[in-house]
């Protein structure tokens, strides 16, 4: 079982209140959090969507990967004992760890407050060898965090741990040949060195969710390094426009500001340097002065200046991409963000009805040439070839120029001629809709009201990735055809709304530099 279903089910079914890993960080985020998860496990906050099939996926095949390093490795009960069936699992292991096992995978150790699931447990001469396999591609806090908790649990249950390690995946792995795909990081020494701290923390939380909820007032954790599920029901009294969504305010000082009593952004004292204006700057002016006036701020001039600056034919192109953590086409590193979809929208001349292609992968055929072509075709004769945050569809034209060198020049052609939208609306127009945000999502409904991402089957780029994956990766008895020709009519509906939505959005613009 992946870690990501674990603690899934962990949170659903670990009835006797035991305090995971996953646990231990929400509690140091916020007490609150932990709290409510704890004592609340069926919250709707905590419904949400379903994790990702990809992330079940690549998680299950990391897991297997990992494991063939320890061909005699035993897994507690098979594969076949549920997460939420701790003591069981916890029974086996204590019972294969008495039979002599050398190597255990998913042993599983309880105390009285605390769960512990290792990915990997290897006797030694003298103890155990901790192994926590991990997804990313570096070793990071988040981890050292984890495997101190481990510890901890483990040396609570009588099992004396001699060393520990990461197992992280290797940026430097290329496809197909993955005999490298994991870098091993001991971290015995990092783990140890939080070891008093981590029980202390254990002995403080486990009090705590048994208490009654503790009181926490909205801070950096509400937000970062995401927005926290019980977010809407602890900002319920916050103020619209709330100075956290000043452009680019860092978290630390806008939360400074919250609780100095200048909760708005038009609170604020903005500073004025002695000297010429940073462009975040520039931008955080004109976010308050639209919503002291309480009406968009347009800058017409240096608007039409920008606009005048592109040349038609104008390419609109948007890409969608799959990152999987196993690669499986030659050449291709762990988490490398694949294009596997394009929707170019083209409009000839000012006025004139723009025409459309798109291309999409089907199949779990390696897409790279495919792609190239089609997409060196849709953009043929473009004088310009737009994107709204350029670096992202910068990015896949340079790794698909690597893929495929053979159409390179033409690839990095069209890289050459990429202008990006988003800082043309930064820098010369703020609605007060935007609330701190140039995203397209966010942008999109103040300027184009009458084009919006509601109602399509997909309409978030989470959900657009993970269903790409399963239209190209899940097997005919998972998926059937006809569902599979659904999601992928959806993903082009969805991929075609972002640059239709580039289309109306730069008519907007000039409509607003026109005045």
């Amino acid at each position: 079982m992946s870690e990501v279903e674990r603690s899934g089910e962990l949170a659903r079914g670990d009835r006797a209140r035991r305090l995971s890993k996953r646990h231990l960080a929400s509690g140091l985020r916020c007490g609150k959090r932990l709290w409510l998860e704890v004592n609340e496990p069926e919250a709707p906050e905590l419904a949400g969507a379903p994790i990702p099939t990809v992330l079940l996926e690549q998680g299950r095949k990391c897991g297997e990967l990992a494991r063939r390093t320890w061909p005699d490795g035993q897994l507690v009960g098979d594969g076949r004992i549920a997460a939420f069936d701790l003591e069981r699992a916890a029974a086996d292991t204590r019972a294969l760890i008495d039979a002599g096992a050398r190597v255990l995978f998913e042993a599983t150790f309880t105390t009285d407050r605390t769960v512990a699931i290792v990915d990997v447990l290897e006797r030694l001469d003298t103890g155990w060898r901790l192994v926590e396999v991990k997804q990313a591609a570096t070793c990071n806090d988040d981890h050292v965090a984890d495997v101190a908790f481990q510890l901890h649990v483990l040396e609570s249950c009588g099992v004396p741990v001699r060393e520990a390690v990461v197992m992280h995946l290797n940026r430097e792995c290329r496809a197909p040949a993955l005999d490298d795909l994991f870098v091993t990081v001991d971290i015995t020494e990092e783990a140890r060195a939080l070891g008093a701290q981590i029980a202390a923390v254990v002995d403080s939380f486990s009090t705590m969710v048994d208490g009654a909820m503790p009181a926490a007032r909205i801070d950096v954790p509400c937000v970062s390094p995401d927005p926290c599920a019980f977010k809407p029901r602890c900002w319920s009294g916050v103020p619209e426009h709330h100075v956290s969504t000043l452009y680019m305010m860092r978290k630390k000082d806008a939360f400074a500001h919250h609780h100095a009593g200048r909760q708005r952004v038009v609170d604020l004292e903005l500073p004025v340097p002695k000297k010429k204006p940073s462009a975040t700057t520039l931008v955080q002016w004109r976010q308050q002065e639209a919503l002291q006036r309480g009406e968009r701020i347009v800058e017409r001039g240096a608007l039409a200046l920008a606009l005048s600056t592109l040349r038609y034919p104008i390419a609109m192109l948007d890409f969608e991409t799959v990152q999987l953590a196993v690669p499986v086409w030659p050449g291709c590193s762990p988490h490398a963000q694949v294009p596997v979809q394009f929707s170019c929208h083209t409009v000839a001349a000012p006025g004139t009805e723009p025409t459309h292609r798109a291309w999409i992968a089907r199949g779990d055929d390696d897409p790279r040439r495919a792609i190239a072509l089609q997409l060196i075709d849709a953009c043929r004769g473009a004088a310009t070839v737009m994107a709204y945050h350029a670096s992202f569809e910068q990015g896949c034209l340079k790794r698909l120029a690597e893929w495929v060198p053979e159409l390179a020049d033409d690839l990095i052609d069209i890289h050459d001629r990429i202008v990006d939208l988003l800082p043309i609306v930064r820098e010369h127009v703020y609605d007060p809709a935007f609330g701190g945000s140039f995203s397209i999502k966010k942008v999109l409904p103040a300027l184009v009201p009458h084009l919006s991402y509601e109602g399509l089957t997909i309409g978030k780029g989470d959900v657009a990735a993970a269903e790409l994956y399963r239209v190209m990766f899940a097997p005919p008895d998972v998926m059937t055809d006809a569902e599979r020709e659904y999601v992928t009519d959806a993903l082009l509906e969805y991929c075609r709304l972002d640059t239709e939505a580039m289309v109306q959005l730069h008519s907007a613009l000039v409509a607003l530099s026109e005045g």
